[in-house]
């Protein structure tokens, strides 16, 4: 295979791009946070409101890396139409609630799976562009951390919802990835528009790939 010869100029941008992406995912969990905040069970409000606090300080870091890499680019098209979806899918009173949870968790998913991308982008980066990003490191712990706490939140409202009761300590095992669950029920669903079901599309196949790198590293 013949090596291909990447820039630094194109690695800055395309480090840019994923920053961007991670950009607009942040603010539409925290838009979306106020749709499911009500949806969390009272035990659980003192973590949900953790985790919310920790997303606005999440929030600061994109800001002050994107302002310190110095390059603004646009979001990739991709990311936007599934964001944008998923926002929607939140914010829609037609909107099932175990459909707004499971769709809230893909976007929490794919935030943490591109921060491991920039993370790990950034050890073969250049100096200057690490030290613009020396936040991503702790910015991807706190994701991870927040995915793993969201996770167990939303599976046992979700367990609750399907099965009219609440799940023991042990029932509470992933079968599959949410991210699967979601894009898989939405494309069974009737009724859905033909840009819908292209990205919904897109977002169930790149989360196969996703699951198929995660389980490689």
């Amino acid at each position: 295979m013949q090596e291909v010869k990447v820039t630094e100029k194109s690695k800055k941008m395309a480090i840019a791009t994923e920053l961007t992406d991670i950009n607009i995912r942040q603010k539409a969990i925290t838009v979306s946070n106020e749709k499911i905040g009500p949806l969390v069970k009272k035990s659980n409000r003192d973590a949900w409101t953790a985790i919310t606090e920790e997303d606005e300080r999440n929030s600061l870091l994109i800001e002050t890396m994107m302002a310190d890499i110095g390059v603004r680019v646009s979001p990739k098209e991709s990311t936007r139409l599934l964001t944008e979806l998923a926002a929607d899918i939140i914010a829609k009173e037609d909107s099932s609630t175990l459909e707004k949870l499971e769709t809230y968790e893909v976007l929490r998913l794919d935030q943490m799976c591109t921060s491991n991308l920039l993370q790990k982008a950034l050890q073969l980066a250049k100096k200057d562009i690490k030290e613009s990003l020396s936040h991503v490191e702790s910015l991807h712990a706190s994701m991870t951390k927040q995915l793993n706490q969201i996770k167990k939140l939303i599976e046992s409202a979700s367990i609750e919802i399907i099965m009219g009761e609440e799940p023991s300590g042990g029932v509470i095992e992933r079968a599959r990835d949410a991210a699967i669950n979601a894009a898989g029920s939405w494309l069974g669903k009737k009724n859905r528009t033909a840009e819908e079901m292209g990205v919904l599309t897109l977002l169930h196949r790149d989360h196969l790939k996703i699951l198929a790198l995660i389980q490689e590293v």
